[in-house]
């Protein structure tokens, strides 16, 4: 079974990685300080869909349009990811579990990306979203929790919501994001040139179709994630320490 890091190296492109920490190096490790607008535009994170499919609440994060296409301004890439970066770590930090952060992509060519994000850094990941996932949860996921209709709402068992959604192909996730919405849980969101990046809280413009760029974009917010997890692991150590 391939390990955490193993499984960010497969997600973060080659050609997007600084030479000296391309995977032949031991110390293989991406920083985000380290991301340039170089590295998103070798991912083709900057390729969007068809001009006429642009969504009008695009066009602040669209640089132009070449053979027809959207092309998207990858300066603002560069800030909303940079953003949604600090705000994996911060919600990581804080969250009881990883587990709370839920990478979500149903796209069948996202699933193996997907999972690898999610494993590397202890999340949860979906790729299939079944209507009510969240807003009608005990009974979606009754096998798995015991839900009974036979018994009283009150004595059903309590799933846990998420701290934390991540969407790889928001395009194909808009039920996600309107239940996500009603209960009032944050969202970072890759948003192509065809969608609405005022529907999620963290939108961050770029390609959803390329898997270089989709998976350098994964790969950043799972190593943030896997670093907030330590940042709270190191903060429960030393109150250990200091109390004993």
């Amino acid at each position: 079974m391939a390990s955490a890091a193993q499984r960010l190296q497969r997600l973060i492109p080659t050609q997007c990685v600084p030479a000296s920490l391309q995977p032949h190096s031991h110390n293989h490790t991406y920083a985000v300080n380290q991301l340039t607008v170089r590295a998103l535009l070798a991912s083709n994170a900057h390729l969007g869909h068809a001009a006429h499919t642009q969504h009008k609440n695009m066009l602040p994060f669209v640089h132009g349009t070449r053979g027809g296409v959207s092309l998207i301004n990858l300066d603002h890439t560069l800030s909303a990811l940079r953003r949604a970066i600090g705000v994996a770590k911060t919600v990581a930090s804080k969250a009881s579990s990883p587990a709370g952060i839920v990478f979500v992509g149903t796209r069948p060519a996202l699933h193996a990306l997907v999972s690898d994000a999610a494993i590397a850094c202890g999340a949860a990941f979906v790729t299939n979203w079944v209507g009510g996932t969240l807003t009608n949860r005990e009974r979606v996921l009754r096998r798995s929790v015991g839900y009974d209709p036979d018994r009283p709402l009150a004595s059903q068992p309590y799933v846990k919501l998420p701290d934390l959604i991540v969407l790889l192909d928001m395009k194909n996730t808009v039920h996600a994001v309107r239940e996500a919405n009603l209960l009032n849980i944050p969202i970072i969101a890759i948003c192509d040139s065809d969608c609405d990046p005022c529907l999620v809280q963290y939108p961050i413009p770029a390609n959803d179709d390329s898997l270089s760029s989709v998976g350098l974009i994964a790969g950043l917010l799972a190593k943030s994630i896997q670093e907030g997890s330590a940042v709270k692991s190191l903060s429960k150590s030393r109150t250990g320490n200091t109390r004993e």
